[in-house]
């Protein structure tokens, strides 16, 4: 019999990372979603964290009784997260990772708050406790004694990670209000539209691919911050839940015309700061936030005006004096006060001061116009004369752009 001895023994086979994949709900039909496996690809394969090793799904009711599929027979939520606590046990060791969809990502984040700092990683999807925007984060400790549901609160966060410890992953979904809830809720547009995209949105996360996370803008706060241990995604959504069941009755132009507008009353509902600050629903937000748009576009730099351009060679001329702003130029959209007047630029246009006109003395930061005042005349006036800025062709027809209106006469 070939013995070997100790110091000759072969090296001990690296075995692979396991990921311990705890599902979602079973409401309705589950099997039309692509395989557990195949969704745990995708979503690691998004977040950059390659293949999930040795696949390993977690038995376990996966029940809210008796509104999942197995009706009354079901147990309560309560006691199909215990269950999965208890058939998760101790078996991640370091370098796992613990998936959880949904009810799944409830497990896990409990299964978190007991095991820190053992080096298991957690990807969380959907995870009703997001800490800003997971519905059992924005009221937690509610407890609901007829379904037997307790609003466990928000997943834990480690702030300060040392190597090794592991890290989590939390995937949520624009406007899926199990993990995108308003931090508002008497915004009655935001609320309800979270409310149809758990209709609309929640099921399908399942059938998302890679491209779902790896095409996210990751400087846009928005859709991606990095606190602590944990890293967060949000999927954008395209088109508010609101407006899905009028998809093919009305035109896409008409939806787009509307979403808008209303996406914008939409987000008044959120506050998308920092989503590992564990945040409860409040009643209403803070005034600086309603109006920060406005505030950000009123204080928004503007180039500074140039002085007119004007010709002194011969003020005592009888002939009408017309000044041009040399290069002024107002972006679009932009609105200028020209001596008292507003005058809205649709496109990047030479914009002339009129000549009729004094500055406002109250202050109004407009172009300043002066014309002198013009002598009696003595004869037959002749047609007025237009000062151009340096290098620009001279015009003084009746129409275009560059050309100043004729003073009038005292």
């Amino acid at each position: 019999m070939l013995t070997l001895a100790v110091g000759l023994s072969p090296a001990a086979p690296v075995l692979a990372a396991s990921t311990y994949y705890l599902e979602g709900t079973r409401i309705g039909n589950t099997t039309g979603h692509q395989s557990p496996q195949d969704f745990v690809t995708d979503m690691r394969a998004g977040a950059g964290l390659g293949a999930p090793g040795d696949f390993r799904q977690v038995d376990y009711p996966a029940a809210i009784g008796p509104f999942s599929s197995g009706g009354l027979q079901d147990p309560t939520w309560n006691t199909s997260v215990g269950q999965g606590l208890a058939n998760l046990g101790e078996q991640p060791v370091a370098g796992d990772t613990v998936f959880g969809y949904s009810q799944g990502a409830v497990v896990a984040s409990a299964y978190k708050g007991g095991h820190q700092a053992n080096g298991v990683n957690y990807v969380l999807v959907e995870n009703p406790g997001r800490p800003n925007g997971g519905i059992m984060a924005r009221f937690g400790g509610l407890y609901v004694p007829l379904l037997d549901i307790t609003f466990g609160g928000p997943t834990p966060v480690v702030r300060d990670p040392q190597p090794g410890a592991g890290a989590t992953v939390d995937i949520a979904r624009q406007y899926d209000g199990w993990a995108d809830f308003p931090t508002y809720p008497l915004n009655l547009l935001a609320t309800a539209n979270a409310i149809l995209g758990i209709i609309y949105l929640h099921g399908g996360t399942q059938d998302l691919d890679a491209t779902a996370l790896s095409s996210i803008d990751t400087s846009d706060p928005r859709y991606f911050q990095q606190h602590g241990d944990t890293t967060y995604y949000l999927i954008p959504t395209q088109r508010l839940p609101l407006l899905m069941p009028l998809r093919g009755i009305l035109p896409d132009l008409l939806l787009d015309a509307i979403e808008r507008p209303l996406r914008a009353l939409v987000e008044l509902g959120y506050d998308r700061s920092d989503y590992s600050k564990p945040t409860g629903a409040q009643l209403l937000p803070p005034l600086g936030a309603i109006f920060a748009p406005r505030v950000a576009a009123q204080s928004a730099p503007v180039a500074p005006e140039p002085e007119p351009v004007v010709d002194s060679t011969d003020m005592d001329s009888p002939a009408p004096i017309v000044e041009r702003t040399r290069g002024l130029r107002a972006g679009f959209g932009a609105r200028v006060n020209t001596a008292g007047r507003e005058t809205e630029s649709l496109d990047d246009t030479v914009l002339a001061g009129p000549a009729d006109h004094d500055t406002d003395d109250a202050g109004d930061p407009g172009i300043e116009v002066r014309t002198p005042e013009r002598p009696e005349p003595t004869g037959a006036a002749p047609g007025p004369v237009v000062l151009d800025a340096p290098g620009e062709a001279s015009s003084a027809g009746p129409s275009g752009a560059d050309t100043a209106p004729e003073a009038p006469a005292e």
